[in-house]
């Protein structure tokens, strides 16, 4: 017999008796290889933290760039992202996503986000997806680059999608209906610079709040098993809500009412955390975050949690602007919010993951008037320029 692996041991561990003790031999071996694996591991790590803060002082033209930096302090514009995630898919093999680098502003985010694509991490990470079809999804992403040219992304978004059969049957409409119903929803971008009233804030707020038919409680949107697991925080900047003291709040859909959850010294600067929309952030005083209960899902529905937590999110943001589009309230939701640090900001509990943002603040009546009274129909007019 030969012997497949050699050990070195400073002396031989003995039982009472004199003889080999040979549990405390193979803990005496297995800790030395923990220790030799953890040392490695925490080499690597040093090794990644050093390449990436040196990729990204080279994109951003700066001399060093340090672990305690962000994205958005440097001043990363969009097109630098994109070349950031160039030299990512160059290192690792794999490309981020826009919207989870955008997430990523800050270093210990970004060299996190880079160790789980980089070949070793990914193979010993895989599992089972958390939402049907994303393998199908990062497969798409690596064969097709993300649309870059602002020209092209228009004449993208405007093109036309047939769907493929010469065969149709048309629906058929009572002539009388030609509106489409709560078609004055829309996103908005500019704000002004007026403190919403608290009776806007409770319209707003108030097709989340709990009701009851029939002796049962409802709301007005569907949650898997009825649990609704997905909460809804505010962050105020000051002057945001006339009466109201800048922070953050956790809305009650039970009582209608907001608790205090943050202070504002820990928020006062959330607008800069977006590489994107920093200047309509900061315009917007008014940020509306939803987040994750894990311990009011997870017992029941595991990994689809996530997944059923998503389109919950997507119903509640759906209410709020159809809500939002008969009062004096602009709505634009946010992708590019790095969703951990502001979920680290409000204080959310560790089993509370943040979902998604959205931006709310005053209207200028000059602009929401015109939009107001333009028709809107099912058929499309033709603007000269349009194309």
């Amino acid at each position: 017999m030969v012997p497949a692996v050699f050990r070195r041991v400073e002396h031989w561990p003995l039982t009472p008796n004199g003889k080999l003790d040979r549990k405390a031999l193979l803990v005496k071996i297995d800790g030395g290889e923990q220790h030799s694996a953890v040392a490695k591991t925490h080499q690597n790590d040093q090794a990644l933290e050093q390449t990436v803060l040196s990729m990204v002082a080279e994109i951003l033209k700066r001399p060093s760039v340090t672990a305690d930096d962000n994205l958005v302090a440097l001043g990363a514009s969009s097109l630098e992202l994109i070349a950031l995630a160039s030299r990512i898919e160059v290192l690792s093999g794999k490309r981020p996503p826009l919207t989870e680098l955008a997430r990523a502003v800050r270093m210990p985010d970004l060299v996190a986000l880079i160790a789980a694509l980089m070949p070793e991490t990914a193979k010993a990470t895989s599992g089972p997806a958390l939402w049907p079809g994303e393998d199908v999804l990062r497969d798409y992403l690596a064969s097709h680059p993300t649309i870059t040219d602002p020209v092209a992304r228009r004449l993208f978004k405007t093109r036309p999608r047939p769907i493929g059969s010469a065969d149709t049957i048309a629906l058929e409409a009572r002539p009388e209906i030609d509106r489409p119903p709560v078609a004055d929803r829309r996103s908005w971008r500019d704000f002004c610079d007026s403190a919403l009233s608290p009776l806007a804030l409770s319209e707003l707020l108030s097709p989340l709040r709990r009701h009851y038919a029939e002796g049962q409680a409802r709301r007005l949107y569907a949650s898997a098993g009825g649990l609704y697991p997905v909460e809804t925080y505010l962050v105020l900047q000051p002057g945001a809500v006339e009466g109201m003291d800048a922070g953050g709040y956790r809305y009650d859909a039970d009582g209608h009412k907001l608790v205090p959850c943050a202070s504002h010294e820990a928020l006062s600067d959330i607008a800069g955390l977006s590489s994107g929309n920093r200047d309509m952030l900061a315009a917007s005083k008014v940020l509306i975050c939803f987040a994750l209960s894990l311990d009011a899902i997870a017992p029941l529905y595991d990994t689809a949690s996530l997944p059923f937590g998503m389109i919950e999110c997507g119903a509640i943001c759906q209410l709020l602007e159809q809500a939002s589009a008969r009062l004096s309230v602009g709505l634009c939701q946010i992708g590019d919010m790095p969703l951990a640090e502001l979920g680290r900001r409000l204080n959310l509990p560790a089993d509370r993951i943040c979902l998604h943002v959205m931006a709310a603040g005053a209207l200028d009546p000059a602009m929401l008037g015109p939009w107001l009274d333009t028709p809107k129909t099912y058929e499309q007019d033709m603007m000269e320029g349009e194309l």
